[in-house]
């Protein structure tokens, strides 16, 4: 397990599901939740621009989580199996999933992209005749 806790991270990128509000294009993360004169208590700052389905917060976000790293498991059979005389069988999770996220709308590890930390799944089996 990792996990960071006042962890703060300048993110410029916020989800590609797009909202219109009137005047501005904006992430749907977004929609109704931003600063603004008439919402002064949103949660995200003001948002001020769009670039290509892209909406640039230019903000400190926080950024604590605590992440699964790895979940390994084994099991071996003890006595013969059908023609085989071992059998093992074994899995491998990395990085499948996360805790807790502070911020529901950012994957702390990699704030500036619309993607997350890679994850990867094994799955294997062992036998010796």
């Amino acid at each position: 397990m990792e996990g960071k806790f006042g962890h703060l991270v300048e993110s410029s990128m916020l989800g590609g599901n797009i909202f219109y509000d009137g005047t501005r294009w904006g992430p749907q993360a977004l929609a109704g939740n931003y600063w603004t004169p008439d919402n002064p208590s949103g949660e995200y700052p003001y948002l001020n621009r769009a670039v290509e389905q892209r909406a640039n917060l230019f903000g400190i976000r926080k950024a604590g989580y605590i992440n699964v790293q790895e979940i390994s498991l084994g099991y071996s059979f003890s006595e013969k199996v059908g023609p085989f005389k071992t059998l093992n069988l074994y899995g491998r999770a990395r990085n499948p999933f996360y805790l807790y996220k502070q911020d529901k709308d950012l994957d702390p590890q990699s704030p500036n992209f619309d993607y997350s930390a890679y994850r990867v799944f094994v799955l294997g089996l062992n036998l010796t005749l």
